[in-house]
């Protein structure tokens, strides 16, 4: 997550303290996680589903995927998205994973899982 200065002072105008709000806001989600545990391994992941990520599931849904290969290289790329740190935020780590242990689907529902638990409290709390 980048922050566009000029979009900020677009939305905020001359406010300073409303601008630095703004960027306390953006820097404490940015370092919030969740965990899933993957074997032994604690795996940071988002707490949420990021907007960009949210479109690029749109995308996939709409695509006709025509091989399994197809298939697996998005579910790599989306588990890849939601995950914080290296070498778990690569692709080609989730490719690996699966083709040695076959756990990438349910590494991806596990995932999916605990952020949308997290969004379902949010809402909750509202």
């Amino acid at each position: 997550m980048t922050l566009d200065p000029a979009r900020l002072d677009q939305i905020i105008g001359d406010d300073k303290e409303a601008g630095e709000k703004v960027k306390k806001i953006l820097l404490n989600v940015k370092d919030r996680y969740k965990t899933v545990l993957v074997g032994d391994e604690e795996v940071k992941i988002r707490p949420t589903i990021p907007k960009s990520l949210r479109h690029d599931l749109e995308q996939i849904q709409k695509h006709d995927y025509s091989t399994l290969d197809d298939v697996e290289s998005a579910m790599y790329n989306l588990i890849s998205q939601m995950c914080v740190e290296s070498p778990f935020n690569d692709k080609k780590t989730w490719e690996i994973i699966d083709d040695e242990t076959g756990i990438a689907m349910e590494v991806l529902t596990d995932i999916y899982n605990t952020a949308l638990s997290s969004e379902a409290e949010i809402k909750r709390f509202r």
